[in-house]
């Protein structure tokens, strides 16, 4: 579930902002986000507060009222209490000494010197 929904997010979020879609859409998402802080990469709308998405596409970015109107039964829904989102990250962890080791080998210690 947790590889399924990190796929989901990892779409770009540019490639749809829908604010304002229709309040009676007429298909149910597989999943909705909502509550959330998410960075959409849109010029024209940064920031959205809830997705839905059906069949691994967004249906819809927008404000958490108008997400809500494609909860259906089968729907699974988060409340993200204010997290923050951003499509294309699947692994947003690092280990400072070990960046770009592959460039240029492992750091250099007092013991190699």
């Amino acid at each position: 579930m947790k590889r399924r929904l990190t796929s989901l997010v990892a779409v770009s979020l540019s490639a749809l902002a829908l604010q304002g879609c229709d309040p009676k859409p007429n298909i149910t998402a597989d999943r909705v986000l909502t509550n959330a802080r998410i960075y959409t990469v849109n010029e024209d709308a940064f920031w959205a507060e809830a997705v839905a998405i059906k069949d691994d596409r967004f249906a819809y970015v927008g404000d958490t009222m108008g997400a809500k109107a494609f909860i259906g039964d089968a729907t699974v829904h988060s409340d993200l209490g204010g997290r923050f989102v951003m499509s294309g990250i699947i692994d947003g962890h690092t280990h400072p000494a070990m960046m770009n080791m592959e460039s240029y080998g492992p750091p250099i210690t007092a013991k190699q010197s």
